[in-house]
């Protein structure tokens, strides 16, 4: 049985949607995935659909149980969408995405 957190609001969590369910499912299972929207899914999906607590999941994936609390906290504020980066600050790039890569 998973320990509860002793943090307010990871008790009780909502359920997740079905859609939320199966963008985290592909996220946390897919080939294709970036690392940084797989270990925000496994923060997630441990949270969520196996209610451990935040020490359990910061133990298991490999953060500090306040990087737990920041992608719960978006989520919850969020969604989905709260797991994909932030607009940064400050100058935009001089060249193309795909032209740097060359």
């Amino acid at each position: 049985m998973a320990m509860r957190s002793a943090d307010p609001v990871s008790w009780p969590l909502p359920e997740l949607t079905a859609d939320q369910r199966k963008a985290l499912r592909e996220w946390k299972f897919g080939q294709k995935v970036e690392h940084r929207l797989w270990l925000r899914a496994s923060i997630i999906w441990g949270l969520f659909h196996h209610r451990s607590s935040v020490a359990r999941v910061a133990a298991c994936v490999g953060v500090t149980e306040r990087t737990v609390r920041k992608w719960r906290d978006r989520f919850l504020e969020a969604g989905v969408a709260g797991l994909y980066d932030r607009p940064r600050s400050g100058r935009p790039p001089r060249l193309a995405r795909s032209s740097a890569a060359r």
